[in-house]
């Protein structure tokens, strides 16, 4: 993981996509857009070094973030 934590938004947005739900249905569900749930993701798997954003949950269950 890069020296950055995540923020609150980040983490919940992967609690979401750990659920399921496309960024469609994540944007729906935060009232976003969905060109902001996907900064939200791409930020989350730079951070978290994440091939992609399957990965990036992935990595976020394994460190206790979700």
């Amino acid at each position: 993981m890069s020296g950055r934590q995540l923020t609150c938004q980040e983490i919940v947005v992967l609690r979401l996509l750990a659920d399921g739900l496309n960024n469609g249905a994540v944007a729906r569900e935060l009232r976003i857009g969905t060109a902001t749930v996907q900064r939200h993701v791409e930020n989350a798997r730079y951070k978290l070094c994440a091939s992609n954003r399957t990965h990036a949950v992935a990595i976020a269950i394994r460190i206790g973030v979700i």
